[in-house]
């Protein structure tokens, strides 16, 4: 996983505007029970699909779907607030 993670910083270091590399991150980072990591990167992800109600909706059902594998709940639970939180919701 280590390996993935560091593959991916490099992707998104290269393309810094890249949704694709950013939630490639974030779910890696996830995976590897790396979560306060992960959350500017899933922060990003969430505050780009705002304005979009329908993109907003697939990101919210996607983070959730990540963010429900963890073994950390209360951690899970403190991302998905904070990613939230640039959506105007909580």
């Amino acid at each position: 996983p280590d390996l993935a993670v560091e593959a991916a910083k490099i992707w998104v270091e290269g393309e810094p505007d890249s949704d694709e590399a950013r939630r490639a991150l974030g779910g890696l980072l996830v995976s590897a029970n790396r979560l306060e990591e992960a959350q500017p990167f899933l922060e990003r992800i969430v505050a780009g699909a705002a304005s979009d109600p329908a993109q907003a909706a697939r990101t919210f059902e996607q983070l959730n779907r990540l963010l429900a594998a963890s073994p950390d709940k209360p951690a899970a639970l403190r991302v998905m607030r904070g990613s939230m939180a640039n959506m105007g919701g909580h």
